[in-house]
């Protein structure tokens, strides 16, 4: 299942990677406790999109609302698959997050302030999260470098690999014509 989360301000790696690895930390204890409790299920029970969704809006509320919300401009802002129409046609992204909870992994996709829609971020490959450029040429650009590298490492303790490659479903998916 795809859903499509926005965020306005917070979208940088720098803040997006910790949403991310609350979600994914809170995941892969659920999955041990499902484990562990299997036995008395009739059907085997595993994560869920739904879960992981609201762990990331959870871990992205602040005091002045919620940083990341399930995108208004979509129904349901859900699809079954990743398709090109399930990335929706938003021109102005400059990140774009891809989490297989199946496959137990984690990409990053976009550069800073280059703004695209999703597909052609996808098509364009992994981000180089090492990048001077989307680190900042600011004082802090260290400091956001070792935070980044801190979620990453605790996004692996949890059980997921960091931009190992590009996914499988999107492979599939940029190397299928755009319908645009």
């Amino acid at each position: 299942m795809v859903f499509r989360l926005y965020s306005h301000w917070y979208g940088h790696p720098q803040h997006a990677l910790a949403f991310l690895r609350i979600a994914c930390e809170a995941s892969a204890q659920l999955e041990k406790e499902l484990t562990t409790f299997a036995q008395f299920f009739s059907e085997p029970s595993r994560l869920n999109a739904e879960f992981f969704v609201g762990k990331v809006m959870g871990a992205a509320a602040r005091s002045d609302g919620m940083a990341v919300r399930l995108d208004g401009d979509w129904d349901a802002s859900q699809a079954a698959s990743l398709t090109e129409a399930a990335l929706g046609d938003q021109c102005d992204l400059e990140w774009v997050y891809h989490v297989d909870l199946v496959e137990k992994s984690v990409a990053v996709f976009g550069y800073a302030n280059r703004v695209r829609m999703a597909i052609d971020h996808l098509r364009a490959g992994l981000a180089d999260l090492a990048d001077p450029y989307v680190l900042g040429e600011m004082d802090g650009a260290n400091e956001v470098a070792q935070g980044i590298q801190r979620n990453i490492q605790r996004l692996q303790a949890a059980g997921f690999s960091f931009d190992a490659g590009i996914p499988s479903g999107v492979a599939a998916l940029v190397a299928t014509p755009s319908s645009t």
